[in-house]
């Protein structure tokens, strides 16, 4: 026997594609077509003499194709070569298959439904960067060996690379080509990364676990696998699909986009119309553009495809304005979510849901018979739909709003699509030209980016602001001020606090906070729960209830923040109980980290030494503080089987670490920050006013800003609230000192249009990444999606409008939140314009059309996924 190498040995297959095609510029992807030639893998291999640092590498030659001539053949021959790899008695420890983007998709789909083995299999391609000419092919190279090569990827399936960002087969979703978010999953996530310096770090194994919105069967063939739903776009030929639906895989969407033109219709249907001939000709088999769903027919029987109701609005019922308190806050018998019937969606399946991989015979049938017959001769059949079908739920054929003309953000991709509304839903997203009922209203979105509307998860509206001196409190912003100028910012849905006082139950507490909100908001509302101090035992016996009702999100405190404030701090004993509860019963936990004996002997040390103004706040909410917090709470956390944590306004890169780590070893744990934290330092303190750009924690250094930057990048940071206080000006600077200087800051309307400035226009995030930060996450992670954070068929029709062309230096006289601003004289490059809350307009162009008591209060519940594991 050969004596193997101490070092990972990787097989290297080289398809050709653009990872592999030379221009006059090196690799250059905008000039191969014309100037270019295909490398053969040992050729490309040596390009990158950094790939052999990584592992020993076996080139293995297979063809030299362009991307878009990789097809079912090439998938059955490199299915086959996978397996002959994996039985070699001196088989690698990994393998990489380099691709072209243009169709990567439909081979990581295929491969992932037909190979079995305990090796990574990492497809990785090239891509072209925003900003130039020169494709990342040697990067992602380098990075596709590296994570074949890694230990903590074994087992993990069929994995796809672009840039260091690692996805599993099963969850790739393409919304364009070239994009650095093309291969993120909408509803899981990133599944790891791998750095420049050889960093492989993989966050979790969810090869086998469905996606929310994606509960399809496979029927008829029991030699293949269960797939949940796959998506072709531009570039793509659909013919992966196509196989896969004439193999009897109900459910899926494709469509074969071969002119390169269209981007997808996502619609939510009924089953059973006929479609007219025109309306086939226009999306059906061979080239159509418009993605369809099958059913398909086996054994001369028919396989109905199954889209099963989102578990999120399984009895879902609205608010009524006079129902009692018991009904209103969601305790027996109130209008709390109802479990869905059978498993749930985004529930890991178990093993008995696994099918055998299909065998060569079986396989080579399925395509042959795709590849030359079309996909509709394939099935025998094509189920006929309309565009007209999409809304016949709520009866009636009129659409009340449809917005034309923007770019899309859906969760599937970003593209120009229109979308309908009828009453408070969307009921399509169409491509231009093909909705033909009648419409009542038509916002015209040209030149605009239509995103979900915003969601703020951390607010206190309303709230205790200590005074100075030992004067009486006073109280923040009621909920018609903040809800007014959130929706003048495209935020359409406000998360803020019920706090729990001794001696009520959290009943009670709920009650309470429901009297300050309902009929007082212009946007939808929710609440974290709030546990402070010495809390009973049977408060803590009432938190299953309240998760239950609704109310699945516990705010804890690991500090009392400031002197004036002793008694709201949680001692870990009474954390861990918490802790248990909300694992058990389906809770998150919020936690603002911070280390007591840290804050308070800062307090006591610049207090005896003098140093007591508000700008020696870093000194006192210090980064090692942060730091200690952090750890501690993680590591408590991660010992409590089902528990999750939201580490709410992280401002240090040692939080950012903290989270990142305990996301590597595959906990669910999530971080917020706030867009000032993420847009100014400490040296904001020394501007006259600086108390204006204080909340607590306190800002910090560049490197820590930048380091909340590098975070949203990487999915470390998830979301980004204001952790808003909405005071007058007099108010917010009546304390100086570092015990007595108020919290919070007006930021509810500024939050989105600085976020879109900073993220999108500034440092080249996509549309996707930027409303997943402002909404889309903080949807999933505190169980308001897919109800809100997404603009899709059945959510509700929360719409920003955002435009980018406005340029200018921001002004509080812009703004209609209070009488100053901590974003006066800030640069902008994009804002909100039209803000649409559950279909109705309620912001357009600087006019306000929403009343106080439009706003609803919306029940939540957490998703199982969410909690299982860092899927966000």
């Amino acid at each position: 026997m050969t004596t193997r190498t101490t070092r990972p040995r990787v097989a290297v297959i080289g398809t050709g594609g653009s990872i592999s095609t030379v221009g006059r510029h090196s690799l250059d992807l905008f000039e191969y077509g014309d100037f270019g030639r295909t490398l053969e893998v040992d050729e490309l291999l040596a390009r990158f003499p950094d790939v052999s640092a990584a592992a020993e590498v076996v080139p293995i030659r297979f063809r030299a194709l362009l991307s878009t001539a990789v097809g079912p053949r090439e998938w059955l021959e490199l299915h086959e070569l996978v397996h002959d790899l994996a039985a070699r008695e001196e088989r690698p420890d990994g393998i990489v298959i380099t691709h072209g983007t243009a169709t990567l998709e439909e081979t990581a789909y295929f491969l992932n439904l037909t190979v079995k083995v305990d090796l990574p299999v990492v497809l990785v391609g090239a891509q072209r960067p925003p900003n130039g000419l020169s494709t990342d092919a040697g990067l992602n190279l380098v990075n596709a060996v590296r994570v074949a090569a890694a230990p903590a990827s074994r087992g993990l399936g069929v994995l796809v690379l672009l840039n260091d960002e690692i996805q599993a087969a099963r969850e790739v979703t393409k919304g364009s080509t070239y994009r650095l978010e093309t291969f993120r999953s909408p509803d899981l996530g990133m599944l790891g990364y791998a750095d420049p310096d050889g960093h492989v770090a993989i966050y979790r194994a969810p090869t086998r676990r469905h996606a929310p919105h994606t509960e399809f069967d496979v029927a008829g063939r029991a030699d293949l696998p269960r797939v949940d739903i796959a998506y072709s776009y531009a570039g793509s030929d659909g013919a992966a699909i196509d196989a896969l639906v004439a193999g009897g895989a109900a459910g899926i969407q494709g469509g074969s986009e071969r002119a390169r033109r269209g981007a997808a219709c996502w619609r939510a249907r009924r089953p059973g119309r006929a479609r007219p001939a025109r309306a086939r000709a226009r999306t059906g088999h061979r080239g159509g553009r418009q993605p369809q769903e099958w059913r398909a027919l086996t054994d001369d029987r028919r396989a109905p495809s199954r889209r099963a109701r989102r578990p999120e609005q399984q009895g879902r019922q609205r608010a009524r304005p006079q129902a009692r308190t018991r009904a209103r806050t969601g305790y027996r018998g109130g209008r709390q979510p109802q479990p869905a019937k059978g498993a749930r969606a985004g529930d890991p399946r178990p093993d008995s849901h696994r099918r055998p991989r299909a065998g060569p015979t079986v396989l080579r049938a399925v395509l042959t018979k795709a590849w030359t017959t079309g996909i509709a001769h394939a099935l025998g059949h094509a189920e006929d739909r309309s565009p007209k079908t999409v809304h016949e739920k709520g009866g009636g054929a009129m659409l009340d709003l449809v917005i034309r003309g923007g770019t899309v953000v859906a969760p599937h991709g970003t593209g120009s699509w229109d979308v309908a509304i009828r009453g408070e839903q969307i009921v399509a997203l169409a491509e231009p030209g093909t909705l033909t009922e009648d419409v009542a209203r038509v916002v015209d979105a040209a030149g605009k980016i239509v995103v979900p509307g915003g969601i703020d998860p951390h607010v206190h509206s309303k709230w205790t602001v200590p005074s100075p001196g030992g004067r009486p409190p006073g109280l923040s912003a009621p909920p018609p001020v903040v809800s007014r100028a959130a929706l003048f910012g495209g935020t359409t849905t406000l998360v803020d606090f019920a706090m729990w006082t001794p001696g009520d139950t959290l009943q009670q507490t709920i009650e309470r906070r429901e009297a300050d909100w309902e009929g007082e908001s212009r946007t939808d509302y929710a609440y974290h729960l709030i546990l402070g101090g010495d809390v009973p035992p049977e408060v803590l016996d009432q938190l299953p209830e309240a998760i239950q009702a609704g109310f699945p999100s516990v705010k804890i405190f690991t500090t009392d923040i400031t002197p004036s404030r002793r008694g709201r701090k949680l001692g870990f004993g009474l954390i861990w109980e918490v802790l248990q509860r909300t694992a058990r019963h389906g809770g998150v936990a919020a936690i603002h980290a911070e280390d007591d004996d840290i804050v308070m002997h800062m307090y006591d040390k610049l207090t005896r030494e003098g140093r007591v103004s508000f700008e020696h706040m870093p000194e006192v909410h210090n980064t090692l503080s942060e730091d200690l917090a952090f750890r501690r709470i993680i590591r408590l956390a991660e010992r409590i089987e089902g528990a999750a944590l939201y580490m709410v306004h992280v401002s240090a890169a040692e939080g950012v670490r903290a989270i990142a780590e305990s996301r590597g070893r595959g906990f669910p744990i999530y971080g917020e920050t706030l867009h000032h934290y993420a847009s100014l330092t400490s040296e904001a303190y020394h501007r006259p006013n600086g108390q204006i750009y204080h909340t607590y924690p306190s800002l910090k250094s560049e490197d820590d800003r930048l380091a909340l930057w590098d975070g949203m990048t990487r999915g470390t940071i998830g979301t980004v609230a204001t952790d808003g206080i909405c005071t007058p000006l007099s108010v917010k600077v009546q304390g100086n000192r570092i015990d007595d200087t108020t919290g919070g800051h007006a930021g509810h309307e500024a939050r989105m249009g600085i976020v879109y400035t900073e993220a999108v226009a500034r440092r080249g995030f996509s549309l996707q990444r930027f409303a997943d930060l402002t909404s889309a996450n903080a949807a999933r992670i505190l169980g308001l999606y897919p109800r809100k954070g997404a603009l899709a068929p059945g959510s509700d029709a929360d719409v920003a409008l955002i435009d980018p062309t406005i340029a200018k230096r921001l002004s509080n006289d812009d703004l209609h939140e209070t009488d100053y601003s901590p974003w006066e004289g800030w640069e902008i490059a994009g804002w909100p314009v039209v803000t649409i809350l559950r279909g109705k307009v309620v912001v357009e162009y600087g006019q306000l059309h929403a009343e106080p008591g439009y706003g609803q209060r919306i029940p939540r519940r957490v998703a199982d996924a969410v909690r299982a594991g860092p899927t966000v």
